[in-house]
């Protein structure tokens, strides 16, 4: 019979301390939301620390003019899964929040956004933004 070794694995858990206290779920959620990104889905903060997973939920952790503030990565993450043709509410909002020109027209119980000339190269460019901020926000994950 053939003997399995397992190698130890070390692993780092990263927390945040606040005024020498560690970040705990309830303090978290005291934190006040605002988006970290302008309508260029460039990053307006100071200092980004990751990402704090709360439920099914997953909110950046970052600091805007000293303060520690938290905005909601879940529209975003699945505008990442998405296709650009989508028809779900998440891409209404990120184009109305890029302030793209499109047009959303009704169907069957839903609807469908088609962009107005031009903005279509743009969306796209976002979207890459987007996934870019997600894949580096995605590396830190802090416990509480």
């Amino acid at each position: 019979m053939e003997t399995i070794k397992l190698d130890p694995l070390k692993a780092e858990i990263k927390t945040l301390v606040l005024g020498g206290k560690k970040l705990t779920k309830s303090i978290f959620r005291q934190i006040e939301f605002r988006d970290c990104v302008d309508e260029r889905m460039n990053f307006t903060g100071d200092k980004c620390f990751g990402y704090v997973k709360d439920g099914e939920h997953r909110f950046v952790l970052w600091l805007y003019n000293g303060n520690l503030r938290k905005m909601g990565l879940s529209p975003y993450m699945r505008l990442k899964e998405l296709e650009y043709d989508s028809t779900t509410l998440d891409i209404e909002l990120f184009v109305f929040k890029c302030k793209l020109g499109y047009y959303a027209t009704e169907e069957r119980g839903g609807y469908t956004i088609e962009f107005k000339e031009g903005e279509r190269q743009k969306y796209n460019e976002l979207v890459v933004k987007v996934k870019k901020l997600i894949s580096e926000v995605m590396e830190n994950q802090i416990f509480l």
